[in-house]
């Protein structure tokens, strides 16, 4: 799964509003906002945490479908 450049936090006003767009080849093949999440990042940190213990570096994935 590709991984881009990290965002600052500080470039982010509301992560919950973000628009992601994934390009192969210079062409579109996914562009999805953060607002289509069925659960909120803080929501999914949680659920994360509940099972295993999170470090600095650690990178959580999640889809849209």
């Amino acid at each position: 799964m590709p991984v881009s450049k990290f965002i600052p936090k500080e470039k982010i006003p509301d992560p919950h509003n973000v628009r992601l767009q994934l390009l192969v080849n210079n062409k579109v093949v996914q562009d999805d906002n953060t607002n289509l999440m069925l659960f909120k990042i803080p929501e999914l940190i949680d659920a994360v945490t509940d099972v295993m213990a999170l470090e600095r570096g650690d990178i959580l994935l999640s889809n849209i479908l």
